[in-house]
């Protein structure tokens, strides 16, 4: 399922955009709603193979953020099937996220890619379990 709080990106993902979308509303697997996604993960426990959140400006210091905070990870967590995996986009690395996640029971590899202006967007995966490792392209693994 997808969830997207904007009626018209799915309308443009459907029509117009059809062809650089690749279609994929048009593939059988695919459920898109309108809606809030983060009622949607709220309402999904135990539900989701993958939650990827992709916002505006990702994840900051603050602890009570709608999406990246303590109360949001942990309703994620539960909303995620065993095994599953958060992914989260950012504009840059935000340790005070990663420390969050990690309260939270998660363990977060993040993969930094270089942006204009010498800015590095990061991406996280999150699962449960597994020892925690950071890493960036072509830079090897590190703490």
């Amino acid at each position: 399922m997808v969830a997207e709080l904007n009626a018209a990106v799915v309308d443009w993902c459907a029509g117009p955009l059809a062809e650089v979308c690749g279609a994929a509303l048009a593939d059988p697997r695919v459920a898109v709603v309108v809606a809030d996604v983060a009622r949607e993960i709220a309402a999904g426990a135990g539900c989701f193979d993958a939650i990827v959140l992709d916002l505006y400006d990702g994840p900051s210091r603050r602890e009570d953020e709608p999406f990246f905070g303590r109360r949001a990870l942990r309703l994620a967590r539960q909303a995620l099937r065993a095994g599953g995996v958060l992914a989260v986009w950012g504009e840059e690395p935000c340790p005070s996220f990663e420390r969050r996640l990690a309260a939270e029971g998660f363990t977060a590899v993040e993969h930094q890619r270089h942006g204009r202006g010498g800015r590095k967007h990061s991406v996280y995966t999150a699962t449960a379990g597994e020892r925690a490792r950071r890493r960036s392209p072509g830079k090897g693994k590190r703490g």
